[in-house]
């Protein structure tokens, strides 16, 4: 079995830039997401929103993102909608609603990371179509626990033909179906192996290199991250290690959706991922770099100082544009995104990180860049 060991570090970061009233920000992420629904937690995955009609059907390619910065809003730059509808958001304090217009499918998985230099964490509490929309229902909490006002990252996917990987929601005793994809058709499965510990199993996925992701579920302050992930003993499959902590970061158990993927949500898109495993090294095994900007040649994912991730030779790619991260090892830290833009010839997403007392720390993590775009001109 060629299981990663479980490992630990930290990670911290300055205060982002991407915005309207901020920067530009950077480009290509292959991702897909992972998330939702805290059995019985309200409408959304596993909620009650699977009773909504699934208004989208032609639309294969069922996705979007936004960076949402409270009370600021949502800019352009940094929003994009497969259906070419809008994206908004309502609420404020920490409990906040984004709606997807037009995206208003069942199923899926949600990915949430909060945003910025301060300390907070973010989540999915649920999330489920609401007539032709999608609506996603975020939570950011402070350290302790409460609820706290943070800009956040949202991304929501609809696994579909062409994408390669898998995402689940795990609702705390299940895997319902809906809220799970896998694009080799196998059956996703999640086991617990100790409190807050958990194994997700993706049965028929044949490669480890590929983007990492996985977000808390629920109204709580729990949350949780990637601990190891590789390919199965005796059959082909992933088994992906997952542990959720409390406000203190020891183990608890929670639900939490979980995304794996090596591609784009739609063939030609430009993305990256990366496993970064040192305060210089993103591992050559586990990053990867899809339809970068043939005028300049291919250059290898880099890492600075445990926090800036280099996605080179992207910078064709043109807003909109996110990243997400989210932190590895066997402990309570945890990793939120700090800010992304262009830098070179391809784009920086800059990671920090914190111990569960909100402290700077440095841990290892996952990277994933995106955009929304196809690669433009040099």
């Amino acid at each position: 079995m060629s299981i990663r060991t479980r490992i630990t570090a930290a990670s911290p970061s300055p205060r982002p830039a991407p915005i309207a009233r901020a920067a530009s920000a950077a480009g290509a992420l292959l991702l897909l997401a992972a998330c939702s629904g805290a059995g019985g937690d309200g409408a959304g995955a596993g909620g009650d929103a699977e009773s909504s009609a699934s208004a989208l059907a032609p639309d294969t390619y069922a996705w979007g993102f936004a960076w949402v910065d409270p009370p600021y809003g949502i800019s352009s730059s940094y929003s994009f909608n497969s259906t070419g509808g809008s994206n908004t958001y309502s609420g404020s304090a920490g409990d906040y609603l984004v709606t997807m217009n037009d995206l208003g499918v069942s199923g899926g998985t949600v990915q949430v990371v909060a945003y910025g230099s301060a300390a907070t964490r973010c989540k999915v509490a649920n999330w489920g179509p609401s007539g032709t929309a999608m609506s996603v229902h975020v939570r950011c909490h402070d350290p302790s626990g409460a609820l706290a006002e943070s800009p956040f990252v949202v991304f929501f996917n609809k696994g579909a033909s062409g994408q390669l990987g898998a995402h689940a929601w795990y609702s705390g005793s299940s895997v319902p179906a809906t809220w799970s994809w896998n694009s080799a058709g196998g059956v996703n499965a999640v086991t617990q192996t100790s409190v807050g510990h958990y194994t997700v199993s993706l049965p028929g996925i044949a490669f480890s290199n590929a983007s990492v992701h996985v977000t808390a579920y629920g109204w709580g302050p729990e949350y949780c991250k990637i601990v190891s992930w590789g390919t199965k003993r005796f059959t082909t499959g992933i088994d992906v290690n997952v542990r959720c902590n409390d406000t203190s970061g020891n183990p608890t158990n929670s639900a939490f959706a979980i995304n794996y993927s090596s591609s784009t949500p739609r063939s030609g898109m430009i993305g990256g991922h990366a496993w970064i495993d040192s305060a210089t090294t993103a591992s050559s095994s586990y990053q990867s770099e899809q339809n970068f900007v043939e005028c300049f040649s291919a250059s290898p994912i880099t890492v600075s100082g445990f926090a800036d991730v280099n996605f080179p030779d992207i910078y064709g790619a043109q807003i909109p544009t996110t990243t997400l991260s989210t932190a590895y090892g066997d402990d309570g830290a945890y990793c939120k995104v700090r800010n992304w833009l262009p830098a070179g010839s391809g784009y920086t997403a800059h990671t920090s990180c914190f111990t569960a007392a909100g402290a700077e720390a440095t841990t290892r993590f996952t990277s994933s860049f995106m955009s929304g775009s196809y690669p433009g001109p040099c």
